[in-house]
Order: C-alpha cells, then sequence, then structure tokens
C-alpha cells in the first residue's frame, strides 16, 4: 500500500457509510482505544475499505477521518442542546430566524454546514461517540455563581460508592477585551514585596520593561472515579485511567484566581480554554489590551495569551540537558518557561499537599469537583496566612523538579483556533520586541 494513500471522500455518502459501520464493528468489538481505536483496527478498516471500494487509505488518512466527523458531531451536538429554538425532527434541521443563526456563527462559525441541511448518518456518529468523546458537559468555572449540582448527571454518577474494583478509577478571541479591574488584586503587591529577589523575579523585570504579564495557564489532569460504562473520554494520555482536565489561572505568587473543573480528560487544553472564553456564564477574566497570560505551545498564540516559540528549545528541562540557551528565540523560551513554571510549581504543591488529587475516593463526580475547588481555596488561604510552608518553600525556586502532569497539550489542537489574524500578529510583534530586548541585555 502506499505510504502516502489516495484521496479520501468522507462526504460520499457510500464511501462515508462504509467507514462509520466499519468503526462500530470495531468500537462494538471492544476495539476502542481511548476516544478512537487501536493501531490493528484502523489496519483491518484500510485493507477492508479496499475490498469494497478499490481505494488505499492509510491508517492516518482513516484517523483524520474519524476525527473530521467526531467535530461534525460535536458541533451538531451543540446545536442540538440550544434551547429557545425550534428544531424539525422531519427535516433534522434548525428553524431558527437569520438573526440567531447570524448570532451564533459568530461564536462557533464551523456551525455554517448545518443551517440548511442535517448532519449525515447522525445516529450512526451518534452511537459511536456518544459517551466517547470530551463534551464539557459537566464543567464549571469559579466564574459561575457557585457550584451547581449535576442535575440528569446525578443518574449517571450516583451519590451511591463505586466500586473502585470496577473502575480504573481554540482560541475565540472576544471582539472587544474588556478591561479587568486589578485582575490580579492587592496580594499581587503584597507578593512583590514578601518574596526574596529571585532568577526569576529578574527575568520577570526584564520582560515588564515592555508589557507585563499578569499570569500563567495551563492545565492539569486529576485523577477521576467514573462508571465503567462511562470511562472512555476521561481516559487521558492513554493510560488506562479516568482523569478530570482542570484548567487554572494563576499569580506570580502560586495563588489560583481562576479554575475550570470538570472537563474530561481527553480533552485538549486548548478547547477548554476556548469553550471556558466562548461562554460568557463563565466570566472569564480577559486581560487588559495592554497585558497577557503565559500559556505553553498547546495553547494560541493571540492577543492576551502569550505562547513561546515553536520549533525550538522550551522546557526547563530541555535547558537543564542540553546547556544554556542561544540565540533570541531561545533566550525568551528561557525567561518564558522560568516565569510560566509558576502554575506547574502551583499544581506541584498542590498535589503534594492534598494525595487524593492523585487517587481520587470513589465518589460521585459531582463531588470529586467540589474537592478539587475545595482544595485549591485551602492552597490559597494557606498561601495568604502561611509565612514559613515547607511545600512553599520547597516549590519556591523556579527550577525544582516537577512530576509530569499536564493536561492534554496535543498541540493540533490549535487548528481549531478562530482567532484573529490582527490580534495573532500583535502578539507576534510583540514577542519579537520581547526577543530583542531579552537578547541584547543577555549578550
Amino acid at each position: 500500500m502506499s505510504s502516502q494513500g489516495e484521496r479520501a471522500n468522507w462526504t460520499d455518502p457510500t464511501y462515508r457509510k462504509y467507514f462509520i459501520d466499519l468503526c462500530m464493528r470495531e468500537a462494538n468489538n471492544g476495539n476502542r482505544s481511548g476516544a478512537t481505536l487501536k493501531p490493528t483496527a484502523w489496519n483491518r478498516i484500510s485493507q477492508e475499505l479496499k475490498t469494497l471500494t478499490g481505494k488505499s487509505i492509510t491508517p492516518k488518512q482513516l484517523k483524520n477521518g474519524w476525527d473530521y466527523m467526531k467535530r461534525q458531531y460535536l458541533t451538531w451536538l451543540k446545536l442540538t442542546m440550544t434551547t429557545g429554538y425550534g428544531y424539525n425532527s422531519t427535516t433534522r434541521t434548525f428553524d431558527w430566524p437569520p438573526e440567531r443563526w447570524e448570532e451564533y456563527l459568530k461564536k462557533y462559525p464551523e456551525a455554517k454546514q448545518f443551517r440548511n441541511k442535517p448532519l449525515a448518518n447522525a445516529e450512526e456518529l451518534e452511537a459511536l461517540f456518544s459517551g466517547a468523546v470530551a463534551t464539557g458537559a459537566y464543567n464549571w468555572s469559579s466564574g459561575m455563581e457557585g457550584i451547581p449540582e449535576m442535575g440528569n448527571l446525578s443518574s449517571m454518577l450516583s451519590e451511591t460508592p463505586i466500586n473502585v474494583e470496577d473502575n480504573d478509577c481554540e482560541v475565540k478571541t472576544p471582539d472587544s477585551y474588556t478591561n479587568v479591574d486589578e485582575p490580579l488584586p492587592d496580594d499581587m503587591q503584597r507578593c512583590k514585596k514578601k518574596q526574596k529577589k529571585s532568577k526569576s523575579d529578574e527575568t520577570r523585570e526584564d520582560i515588564n520593561k515592555l508589557v507585563d504579564s499578569i499570569g500563567a495557564i495551563d492545565g492539569t489532569l486529576i485523577h477521576a472515579c467514573i462508571p465503567i460504562d462511562k470511562q472512555v473520554p476521561y481516559r487521558g494520555r492513554g493510560r488506562g485511567e479516568c482523569f478530570q482536565n482542570v484548567m487554572a489561572l494563576c499569580d506570580f505568587d502560586m495563588i489560583f484566581r481562576y479554575v475550570v473543573v470538570g472537563w474530561e480528560g481527553t480533552a485538549h487544553d486548548s478547547r477548554v480554554l476556548t469553550e471556558t472564553i466562548r461562554n460568557s456564564r463563565n466570566n472569564f477574566p480577559i486581560p487588559p489590551p495592554d497585558k497577557y497570560y503565559l500559556v505553553d505551545a498547546a495553547y494560541s498564540h493571540t492577543r492576551g495569551f502569550m505562547a513561546p516559540y515553536r520549533h525550538v528549545r522550551y522546557w526547563l528541562g530541555d535547558f537543564r540537558s542540553g546547556g544554556r540557551a542561544r540565540g533570541r528565540e531561545e533566550i525568551f523560551n528561557h525567561a518564558h518557561a522560568k516565569l510560566r513554571n509558576v502554575i506547574e510549581r502551583a499544581f506541584g504543591v498542590l498535589k503534594a499537599r492534598f494525595p487524593i488529587l492523585k487517587r481520587m475516593a470513589p465518589y460521585s463526580f459531582d463531588t470529586q469537583r467540589k474537592i478539587v475547588v475545595a482544595c485549591m481555596a485551602i492552597h490559597n488561604f494557606l498561601r495568604k496566612i502561611s509565612v514559613d510552608d515547607a511545600l512553599f518553600a520547597q516549590y519556591e525556586n523556579d527550577e525544582v523538579e516537577l512530576e509530569s502532569g499536564h493536561g492534554n497539550q496535543n498541540h493540533t489542537a490549535n487548528a481549531i483556533n478562530s482567532s484573529s489574524m490582527e490580534y495573532q500578529n500583535y502578539m507576534r510583534q510583540l514577542r519579537d520586541e520581547i526577543a530583542n530586548q531579552l537578547f541584547q541585555t543577555s549578550y
């Protein structure tokens, strides 16, 4: 078989039906692997499609087809969950007024394909992907009012303790940025006075000569106990265990300022941020025009979110093993990594203090979400009142070795980025200016 394969047409009704039926057969035979299928399953599908159609399609192309149809299904599912407007069950289309469509498409342009036609093979795709993909249906953010009850989730994850033996226990940038009145208030001034002068502080001062960063954002995987028939979208990192993906924003004193809990472990970090910003109920603290959050390469580099340069060294471990930074892009990345490392150190303190986050007890998922929020609240309280805390002291060093605990950082997630080119160009220019200044002061 050619390593490149022939062109696959996923919109052709016959070809699409063959593909979906073969995927369903493999899934029903227990050949799922996380949110996709096992390699051996893709090889069988490739061979059988060639027999049925005469076309040679590689396993990689098949995975792309799977991802394409999964995106279609998720877009369709979001439409069906939108209340207040009609759904025509006969035509399987949406009877929305034009102004409602225009409003919706500004937030979700990918839904345009369903404005005048239904999702092809909707029932089969629901059977294939329902319960097997991350939807974020049960996420909660600290920008919402209170922690709501899980509603119909209570029937899926009841308060009755789960038998542990049966369990493996795109950034849409707003059109206008809203100023946040002191998004990191008095504690920022307090922590600047309290902290000792460190290399991280010196790096931050260099960067702040141009534009201040006001915090760091990242995702981390928190162990979760999920009923065995609901586990697929929670199986993060392919280890067989279940996780919820938790996104947090912290300031440079390791205090959590914003958190989103409840996303499935297979959800990409960038998607969690994208959906959080899109939903106005989350009240995400968008930075003022001249401020930004530090993010890693799993996120989009756009206005308000400063990512590192790609294709050059970034992680601190790379610089420890490979020597000092060389060239302006590596120098910038090293400074960026040392600053952004504060969110990883905050996660490190959190998990070291609360072992339950590494091995969750079999409570309902509603309770599991609340445990994460409660642990973060206690973390913040201790940080604000405790002068000599052993764990905080241990993680003060920006060079501390941290265990791998990132969320789902598939870098292809940036393909869903819908921020404007204007915002991206602005941040590229700003990053280049900072890199040039850091380079000049380094030599």
